[in-house]
């Protein structure tokens, strides 16, 4: 639910900030830019969490001193 509302949210904001900015956008420009985003954030969060997960458990591991 929070990615699609990222999308969301990041597909309602871009007609604004391309204006802001004087960037002409076709309409499928706009949804594969959103997309890109999107896909990206979602990867991010995967590796993050996969890298604290595992700091985590390194962490844990040596506090149980085995």
């Amino acid at each position: 639910m929070n990615t699609f509302i990222g999308f969301i949210v990041s597909y309602a904001a871009w007609p604004p900030a391309a204006a802001m900015f004087d960037m002409p956008y076709s309409h499928g420009q706009h949804f594969g830019i959103v997309l890109f985003f999107t896909v990206l954030s979602v990867v991010r969060g995967y590796v993050l969490r996969r890298w604290f997960n595992a700091r985590l458990h390194k962490a844990v591991v040596a506090l149980a001193g085995d």
